[in-house]
Formats: C-alpha cells, structure tokens, sequence
C-alpha cells in the first residue's frame, strides 16, 4: 500500500465522486437468483423435515410442597398457585384455589363460633 491516492478517493483538492445509487432489493416476489433454487424446486440436500404441532402433553406434576400455599395461606395463597398453575395443569390449580376458599370459610366459621360461645352470643 502506497502513499498514494487510495481507491474511491480522490487526490487532495478535488470533490468527491457523487455516491453510486443502488436500488433497493425487493421486497417481495420471487428471491434473486443468488440466493438460491426458484420458489417450489426440491433443496438439493434432501427434503426439509417437517415440523407438525407441537406433541400433547400430559399435565406438568405439581410438587407437594405448593399445597402449603393454600393450606397456609387460605384463599390468598389459592389465587397464587392458581395463577402460577393454571397453564401447566389446570386441574390442580382449580383444586389449590378450591382448598384455599374452603380453608379460608372453615377458619372463618371456627372464629366466628369461638367468639360467640365464650362471649356470651348465641353460635344460631
């Protein structure tokens, strides 16, 4: 490489050369003929492998450890596992939200008849 004028500049004092336009590929029809076989011709390399949806699964298990949620927690721990469980198995996030509510009205009831009895109300 020389000290001289390097290509697509010119020597000292002179304008730039305008910028040569190039279009645009298109966007849209058949791809150039650089890119490949036309639209529809068989891959040279074997046929493609095809891809089908996805396979069905069974629901995902549930670990043990999440039924402390809505044991615990009542019917705020139900709301959570079921929003964390409802795509992954549907059933059981029905059933933690299902459990959570019926915890949550059991502890409900309990204080309601222990408060009545041991303050002199009436239980019914």
């Amino acid at each position: 490489m020389g000290y001289g004028p390097q290509p697509y500049q010119p020597p000292y004092g002179q304008p730039a050369p305008p910028p040569v336009y190039q279009p645009p590929p298109p966007a849209y029809g058949p791809p150039p003929p650089q890119y490949g076989a036309p639209y529809g011709a068989p891959p040279p390399y074997g046929p493609q492998p095809m891809y089908g949806p996805p396979m069905m699964m069974g629901p995902q298990p549930v670990p043990g450890w999440w039924w402390l949620l809505p044991i615990l927690l009542g019917w705020l721990g139900g709301v959570i596992a079921y929003f964390v469980w409802k795509d992954k198995n549907p059933q059981t996030a029905k059933n933690m939200l299902v459990v959570g509510i019926v915890i949550t009205v059991i502890v409900v009831i309990i204080n309601f008849a222990s408060s009545a009895c041991c303050y002199g109300g009436y239980f019914f």
